[in-house]
């Protein structure tokens, strides 16, 4: 992820003549907070020039590093480390304690999707679950909790239990390059739970603060009951999109999406018409997003539009 401005993170040796080293910090260090102590990072990495900042939030960013005498300059990073002077093995940070781990935290950084939007940076709270979306160095899709990952069907076992005065919230944080379909199959499971909105990440300001885009899924009546019936599933309380044949043959008006360049040259279109855009699978979620912001511009025009993720 790339950032324009630079800010000082500020080193406190023990030693006033000892010069930091980048070998005293090289590997991974993990948060021990005691009591109400709320570290922004749970897990700080050191890997040469870069940095490796793994928020509570379980994201997990990058950036460049370089050391100034007894400072370290970083990209939109702005606390101080303060080196312990009993073991090479204790470092704190804003007077929290981190210890070097052994263990490899494997997360892996990717790029979220991104657009413009007009929202208010705010933190998650803890009615928040956050659900990492991303590939692996293999191009595989992966669904990750936390520092667990887990597969597709795990996720509506996922999902911490009722209660009476708590309302969870999923909040998305997608990589933008995962295809639709694989998007698609998340949204499968969401609608599972009877959840008809998807909140995804679409802007992120260090430590934990992001902008988020809340997604009308919308998955026809006869694809989501194929898809219960297939996993044994129970059927989900008032849930009716309409039929995809009986819409078309009642005059919708389909728009195919295939490529990108379809999103930025899109057709005029007339007010007295009902439309159903249909949007390549293979596509990817930084697409589909920017796709969707518009038709909802439209909506509020008073422009009736269905949307469907192609199989």
């Amino acid at each position: 992820m790339k950032y324009i401005s630079f800010l000082f993170l500020l080193l406190i040796l023990t030693s006033c003549s000892e010069k930091l080293k980048k070998e005293d910090l090289q590997g991974q260090w993990t948060a021990l907070p005691k009591n109400y102590q709320q570290p922004q990072y749970s897990i700080i990495e050191f890997n040469d020039d870069n940095i490796y900042l793994t928020n509570y939030d379980s994201f997990k960013y990058s950036s460049k590093y370089e050391i100034d005498g007894k400072k370290i300059k970083f990209k939109e990073v702005n606390f101080q480390i303060e080196v312990s002077n009993d073991t090479s093995d204790l470092i704190y940070i804003n007077g929290i304690k981190y210890q070097k781990s052994t263990d490899e935290y494997s997360t892996r950084t990717y790029d979220l999707v991104k657009i413009k939007s007009d929202k208010d940076f705010f933190k998650l709270n803890e009615n928040y679950l956050p659900v990492h979306c991303y590939h692996d160095p293999q191009g595989v899709f992966r669904i990750r909790i936390g520092d667990k990952l887990i597969s597709l069907k795990d996720l509506t076992f996922s999902i911490p239990p009722f209660h009476p005065h708590v309302k969870w919230e999923i909040v998305l944080f997608v990589d933008k390059n995962v295809r639709l379909q694989e998007l698609k199959s998340v949204f499968y499971e969401l609608l599972e739970l009877n959840i008809r909105k998807a909140n995804i990440i679409v802007d992120f300001r260090p430590p934990n603060e992001y902008k988020i885009f809340e997604d009308e899924i919308e998955i026809w009546s006869p694809d989501m009951n194929n898809y219960l019936l297939e996993n044994n599933s129970p059927p989900i309380p008032n849930f009716a999109l309409l039929n995809k044949d009986k819409s078309l043959k009642n005059g919708y008006v389909q728009i195919i999406i295939e490529r990108k360049e379809d999103i930025t040259n899109f057709p005029d279109l007339l007010q007295e018409n009902t439309y159903l855009i249909s949007i390549n699978k293979d596509l990817v979620a930084l697409d589909y997003i920017e796709l969707k912001r518009e038709v909802f511009d439209l909506r509020k025009q008073e422009f009736k539009i269905f949307t469907e993720i192609l199989d």
